[in-house]
């Protein structure tokens, strides 16, 4: 258990670990403090669209709080550096880009409409898949960037797609 907690999750992805220190409890401060829009804006957004959440699509509420969460996440892995904090930081991400599949693809152009009567069934197996790499990658923590790849690929292509169309 106590792996998890260490310092260093591996890879210094950002900017030098405690090369602009400025509280002794922080790592990155730079990259903790930049952290803080993404918790707040998120909320704003939600705060500002309760109106149509609240009438036309409350699932609309589960990405605002998971781009929250991935702010949070994100702030406690540059403050730490463990390796804790670098898996629920990229498992954030994996969950903000399949929980925006799974909220939007009503309006999306390129699901097909004969699959409408289904759509239940596919948003409970994005789900399911997402946990399920979630837990593996709790597992075996090398998992966690052939998950954010495996799924932010065709995220990207669908993004692509639907922009352009």
């Amino acid at each position: 258990m106590t792996k998890w907690f260490e310092y260093e999750s591996g890879h210094a992805w950002c900017e030098s670990a405690y090369k602009y220190q400025t509280l002794p409890m922080v790592a990155e401060f730079a990259n903790t403090m930049t952290n803080l829009p993404i918790i707040v804006l998120p909320l704003l957004n939600a705060m500002m669209l309760r109106k149509y959440i609240k009438e036309v699509n409350h699932a609309l509420l589960i990405p605002q709080l998971l781009l929250t969460f991935n702010g949070l996440a994100s702030t406690y892995y540059h403050a730490t550096l463990n390796l804790f904090g670098q898996l629920v930081d990229e498992l954030s991400l994996v969950w903000i880009i399949n929980m925006f599949l799974v909220v939007y693809i009503p309006v999306m152009k390129w699901f097909p409409k004969k699959f409408s009567e289904r759509l239940t069934t596919f948003r409970r197996t994005v789900v399911v898949l997402t946990a399920l790499f979630s837990g593996l990658c709790f597992l075996e923590p090398t998992l966690n960037a052939v998950a954010l790849m495996l799924f932010s690929i065709p995220a990207a292509i669908v993004i692509h797609y639907e922009g352009t169309q």
